[in-house]
C-alpha cells in the first residue's frame, strides 16, 4: 500500500456531497514519506517544476446518510517547487499559478513569518505559566500566600498577570490556553 503525505488545506474546502469541512487530505504524488505539507513549502520530490498536480479529498460524508464514500478532486498550486495554493477548481489554479511572482512569494513569507512569531510567543507565554504554576503546586498553603504576593510585585504586565489570576479564582489553564490563543502577539504592547 505504501505511505502518503499530507498537505494542509490554507483554507477548510466543503465536501460537495455533506458538506463537511476538510483541512487536509492524503496524497502520493510527492514524496510518500509521511511528510506534512503547507503553503509556502518546498514540494522537492516532485517532477513538476511549477504546475498543477490533482488530488482527492476522500469523504466518507459521516454525517449523513449517505453510505457511499466520494473522492472529490483538489488541485495543488506548484511555482518553481513552491506548494503554493490548494484550490478546488482548475481554472482558479490555472489563474493564480499565472499570475504569481516574485512579489506574491514575498507576502506568502511574510505571511508564514507572522504565523511563526505569533505561534512562538503563544508557546512561551503558555511555557512561562505552566513553570508559575509548576513552582506554585509544590508549595504549602503558607508559601503559596506569600508567592501571590511576591508575583503580584515582580508581574506589572497584563499577560503576566492572567497567571495570578488563575491561581486566585481556581480558573481552569484551559481557560489560560484560550485567552493566549485569542491573543494576536504580532500587535500586543504586553509581550514576552
Amino acid at each position: 500500500m505504501g505511505m502518503f503525505d499530507t498537505v494542509h488545506f490554507p483554507r477548510p474546502i466543503k465536501c460537495i456531497v455533506c458538506g463537511k469541512e476538510h483541512t487536509s487530505t492524503q496524497t502520493k504524488s510527492f514524496e510518500n514519506c509521511l511528510v506534512n505539507y503547507r503553503v509556502g513549502d518546498i514540494v522537492d520530490e516532485t517532477e513538476i517544476i511549477s504546475g498543477i498536480v490533482e488530488g482527492k479529498i476522500y469523504c466518507d460524508h459521516k454525517e449523513t446518510k449517505d453510505s457511499q464514500s466520494s473522492k472529490q478532486k483538489v488541485y495543488f498550486v506548484i511555482w518553481h517547487k513552491i506548494l503554493i495554493d490548494v484550490i478546488e477548481e482548475t481554472v482558479k489554479a490555472e489563474e493564480i499559478l499565472s499570475k504569481f511572482g516574485i512579489g506574491d512569494l514575498y507576502f506568502l513569507y511574510e505571511n508564514m513569518h507572522d504565523k511563526k512569531t505569533n505561534f512562538e510567543r503563544k508557546y512561551h507565554t503558555l511555557l512561562t505559566y505552566f513553570k508559575i504554576l509548576g513552582n506554585y503546586i509544590f508549595l504549602d498553603k503558607e508559601q503559596q500566600k506569600e508567592f501571590k504576593n511576591e508575583k503580584e510585585k515582580l508581574f506589572i504586565s497584563f499577560s503576566k498577570k492572567d497567571i495570578i489570576n488563575a491561581l486566585e479564582n481556581k480558573e481552569s489553564f484551559n481557560n489560560l490556553i484560550k485567552k493566549v490563543e485569542e491573543q494576536n502577539f504580532k500587535k500586543c504592547q504586553f509581550c514576552l
